[in-house]
């Protein structure tokens, strides 16, 4: 079933909360979208005071979004309104990012202690934070009409691979390489 962040605001009106989610039953993924891109400092430079600024907008901003998101979907009873019938037992956070963030090992693990350090994110219901660009959404689209496998599924088994601290391309490469996966028919 999707939501988006009007059916959320009905359920919880005075919280954060995300663009939009999927329902899968025992799964949930909640979705935010990005349009900023990074500084020209960040792309071409090794500065990292740029990075974590952009950092900041475009990862950290939206996770702490997500983040009310998921409390308020992990609150047992949910309230009248909301769009799950019962507390989702599973959360997969997903940032959009369509500015060019950089996804790898380093970036990764430094948005990785960010979290930490902020408590955000950080429930044993809520899987790792996952950022996608839109090329990478519209293959988990494709997938997912083409193999019927769903963003869950896709998902978990990425963080469960030894490609868990790369970016979902670099997954998909190894998993699918070689292969038409299609497209989306939208």
């Amino acid at each position: 079933t999707f939501f988006t962040e009007e059916d959320l605001q009905r359920a919880f009106p005075s919280s954060k909360n995300t663009d939009a989610g999927i329902d899968f039953g025992a799964d949930v993924v909640l979705a935010e979208v990005v349009s900023a891109t990074v500084t020209v400092a960040t792309r071409e430079t090794p500065d990292a005071e740029s990075f974590r600024k952009d950092a900041e907008k475009i990862v950290m901003k939206k996770a702490r979004q997500l983040h009310a998101t998921a409390v308020n979907l992990l609150t047992d009873p949910q309230p009248a309104g909301s769009p799950l019938r019962a507390p989702a037992r599973r959360i997969f956070p997903v940032v959009v990012c369509g500015g060019q963030f950089p996804v790898n090992p380093i970036t990764l693990r430094d948005v990785k202690r960010q979290l930490t350090t902020e408590g955000v994110l950080t429930d044993g219901r809520i899987q790792p934070l996952v950022l996608l660009d839109l090329e990478e959404l519209e293959a988990c689209g494709a997938l997912h009409e083409t193999r019927h496998v769903t963003m869950p599924q896709l998902v978990g088994d990425w963080q469960q691979s030894a490609y868990h601290e790369a970016s979902l391309r670099s997954y998909l490469s190894f998993r699918y390489g070689g292969q038409n996966i299609g497209r989306s028919a939208d």
